[in-house]
């Protein structure tokens, strides 16, 4: 049998497992006055784990109202079974692979991984876009100040379009806020990104310089009773 060595000590050496290789064993130790008789039956049962033979595509990008086929196969012993996620598993192992499948013109997914850098007046928010559905978006900045009652949510068209940043001015200080970006493109509006809260900072007036607003001009700030000021 091909790839298998008789050892000196009396084992039996298989150099390389194969489909060949499968099937029941014995063994009998003898020598020139006899034989001690033969062993129980040994079996050998040669499984493979699971490879896959056809895999999806890490990305499918379909319009609405087309079809699309993701396929997935594999090959193994005992025979692999197939789930989507996409699981491909047998008794010897799992094998585990994912694909996006995203569809074309819809509304624009949410904006995600939003962040809030704050000042004593001002408020820098950035965000990752979220899938367009395959057409352009734009960006809405949505905030209010929290507390004695929640103020009215404010919004600011975020310019330039591809945009994933802004700066928010003429907040009042020690306040905390609440920020959210919304994303739409020709479609409509997409979802809102999750709410975020930030606290802006302590301003005194022995820093010595004022704020500045959304076109860079100094100015002198109004601040709303209860922020506290030195």
């Amino acid at each position: 049998m091909n790839g298998v060595v008789n050892l000196s000590n009396g084992s039996l050496f298989f150099q390389r497992v194969s489909y060949e290789h499968q099937g029941r064993y014995l063994c009998s130790p003898f020598n020139i006055h006899s034989t001690g008789g033969s062993s129980q039956v040994m079996e050998v049962l040669v499984r493979e784990p699971p490879l896959f033979s056809v895999k999806p595509k890490e990305l499918y990008q379909q319009p609405r109202n087309t079809e699309v086929i993701m396929p997935c196969e594999g090959k193994g012993h005992p025979p692999p079974t197939v789930s989507w996620r996409s699981v491909l598993q047998n008794d010897v192992a799992t094998l585990v692979t994912s694909t996006l499948l995203l569809v074309e013109s819809t509304t624009p997914h949410a904006p995600t991984n939003v962040s809030v850098n704050t000042s004593a007046f001002a408020a820098t928010v950035s965000w990752l876009p979220g899938y367009d559905g395959g057409h352009p978006q734009t960006y809405v900045l949505w905030y209010r100040l929290v507390g004695q009652g929640d103020s009215e949510w404010r919004t600011i068209r975020v310019y330039p379009d591809n945009a994933i940043t802004l700066t928010i001015h003429n907040l009042q200080p020690e306040s905390q806020y609440e920020f959210q970006v919304l994303s739409r493109n020709a479609f409509g509006d997409g979802l809102y990104s999750e709410i975020v809260r930030a606290n802006t900072t302590k301003w005194t007036y022995l820093e010595g310089a004022y704020p500045t607003d959304a076109y860079g001009s100094t100015y002198i700030p109004t601040v709303n009773r209860g922020a506290n000021i030195i």
